[in-house]
Formats: C-alpha cells, sequence, structure tokens
C-alpha cells in the first residue's frame, strides 16, 4: 500500500504537525494520537469539510497520496455573576478580557471559580 502524506495546519495555514507519512489505511485516531504528541491544547481535527471521526479512514484524493488536515482548537469564553455581589466576589470586571475566550475548564466551589486557559494560565 502507498504511504500517505499528511500535513496538519491550523486555520490561518500555520503548519502544526507534518507532513508525516503514514501507512494506508489512517484512521482517524491513529492521526489524533501522533498529533497530541505535540499539541497539547484541545482540538478538533478537520479533512475537506468532514470532522476527521477515530475508526473511520483518511482519504487522499483520487491518486493523490498527500492530504491537508485542518486543526481547530476547541476553547471557550466564561461569562460571570453573582446574585450576591459584593459579599461574594461577584465582581469580576478585572478579568473579563482574560474570560473572554481561550478557556479549557472551568473549577468550581459554592464561593468561587477558576477558569484554566488554552496557554496554561489559571
Amino acid at each position: 500500500a502507498m504511504a500517505l502524506r499528511v500535513h496538519v495546519v491550523n486555520l490561518a495555514g500555520v503548519s502544526i504537525f507534518g507532513p508525516a507519512d503514514f501507512e494506508q489505511p489512517l484512521l482517524g485516531s491513529r492521526l489524533r494520537e501522533q498529533v497530541q504528541s505535540v499539541v497539547t491544547k484541545p482540538f478538533k481535527l478537520v479533512h475537506g469539510a468532514d470532522l476527521v471521526v477515530d475508526n473511520h479512514p483518511i482519504q487522499g484524493g483520487g491518486d493523490h497520496d498527500e492530504v491537508l488536515v485542518n486543526i481547530v482548537f476547541v476553547s471557550f469564553g466564561v461569562v460571570t455573576w453573582s446574585w450576591r455581589a459584593p459579599n461574594c466576589g461577584g465582581d469580576s470586571s478585572t478579568v473579563a478580557d482574560h474570560l473572554a475566550w481561550g478557556v479549557v475548564s472551568v473549577a468550581a466551589s459554592a464561593y468561587a471559580f477558576a477558569a484554566l486557559k488554552d496557554t496554561g494560565e489559571v
């Protein structure tokens, strides 16, 4: 079987992984595993117009043995409010810009929360 050369780029066209050669068939899970070795942020992989699915093969186009895969980083923004402000520190306006995007996880207690950013910041 012919090798499949895969290059993973972000939506701006910047190379994130590869080009790298894989034996065919290349399942989405195998590519995801390789990309996770160099990317720590949560992501989705897109080939053409389709989301790369773990148990489905990534196909080259016709006679082509090269494919371009886009990586989309998954992050969210956080909106905060408090019904007991200011007793419980309900004003988060000083950090609002930091919470607008890039949040990958939130941990909370009854009176506080912490947001983990895709940069590693808390």
